[in-house]
């Protein structure tokens, strides 16, 4: 095994594994970077929406909050014609918000609507929260109003005395939240869906999903329920029909829900496959020009001994005549100039004796 190849391979080895080193160390740091800023990107993305949903419900439950305070009247004298006819007044403000239909309930869940109809509400989960249990505003969703599934919103109406002995409502069709959530895009492969704080989902772009719990859908999906189960801003990496996905939540105060966003984790991982693909070309180009720097450095240092070595085998014929030029001035070269002192000493030796004998022989 010559030189030339033993220093083009120790030269090609260690560049190889130094670029090895530097390429996993530097992949695995843009992994986790890529991949952080990733969740934190979709955390936002979770929050601005949940934002403006709470807003969203907000503004509604105000503005008939302030309408209650119109029924206050009717506690005493609960009279069918005059809470329709307050209810149609509410027209104008109420239809713009998306509301289709709203009624005053009594104490006792008795309840007239906008058109006209006399209901039992006192069953109702939002009516006792309001009643019983002494809520200031209820959101609820699934509720079927009219065979339509529906959302009602619902505020108390205080007595003069300040006690919730009423309760007056709008109620909007569920659909509206579905084409809301629908509409939330995040780059190619990214949705929303809303859900209560026990995992059912209360709004989601593919409808069959609605009102079903996420561990209905799959137990894959029971890790995203204990996370929602927190009521914070979290994130959780899942598998769902044979995707790898990635969802990130945060809460919407103003109606115990939680707004989810997703993503594929394959499109997070796109900038890191196209730096794995950068690292990869740029590595086989250094190992290319550390061939090419390999062969030329090689030729460098063994050159010079390849010179000397056949003029070593032309003084050791016993060839004395030959000439070396010293052209560097590394080990090689001080190799070279001491060789070249020994020729002369030879040559000065044999001249001597060759002298002596001719002496010897006059």
């Amino acid at each position: 095994m010559g030189i030339r190849f033993k220093v083009i391979s120790l030269v090609l080895l260690l560049v190889v594994l130094t670029a090895a080193v530097l390429t996993v160390v530097n992949l695995l740091e843009i992994r986790n970077l890529s991949l952080n800023s990733a969740v934190n990107s979709l955390k936002q993305k979770a929050e601005k929406e949940s934002l403006i949903v709470d807003n969203w419900i907000k503004s509604r439950l105000a503005t008939l909050s302030t309408i209650s305070a119109d029924f206050q009247t009717f506690l005493m004298l609960f009279e069918k014609s005059f809470v329709t006819m307050t209810l149609k007044a509410k027209i104008d403000q109420l239809e713009p918000l998306g509301f289709v239909d709203w009624f005053f309930a009594n104490f006792e869940g008795k309840a007239y609507t906008l058109k006209d109809k006399e209901i039992d509400l006192s069953q109702m989960g939002f009516f006792n929260a309001i009643i019983n249990e002494g809520r200031s505003y209820f959101v609820a969703t699934g509720i079927n109003w009219e065979g339509v599934k529906s959302i009602v919103f619902a505020v108390p109406v205080y007595s003069y005395e300040g006690v919730a002995e009423g309760v007056f409502g709008a109620v909007m069709p569920q659909k509206l939240l579905q084409d809301f959530v629908s509409s939330v895009k995040y780059g190619q492969t990214g949705y929303a869906y809303i859900s209560d704080f026990t995992g059912k989902i209360v709004a989601h772009p593919k409808e069959e999903y609605v009102s079903k719990k996420l561990s209905e859908l799959d137990p894959a999906l029971k890790p995203i329920e204990e996370q929602i189960a927190k009521k914070s801003v979290s994130y959780v990496s899942y598998v769902f029909e044979k995707i790898k996905r990635l969802v990130a939540m945060a809460p919407v105060e103003s109606a115990e829900w939680m707004l989810c966003a997703g993503i594929f984790e394959s499109e997070l991982n796109a900038p890191f496959i196209a730096s794995l693909k950068k690292s990869v070309l740029t590595t086989a180009v250094a190992v290319l020009v550390s061939i090419v720097i390999g062969f030329l450095f090689g030729r460098v240092i063994t050159k010079p001994i390849l010179d000397l070595t056949e003029f070593s085998k032309q003084i050791a014929s016993g060839d004395l005549t030959g000439k070396f030029e010293v052209k560097s001035r590394d080990e090689t070269g001080q190799l070279s100039k001491v060789l070249i002192l020994l020729v002369e000493n030879l040559r000065n030796s044999i001249a001597k004796i060759v002298n002596l004998k001719e002496e010897v022989s006059t």
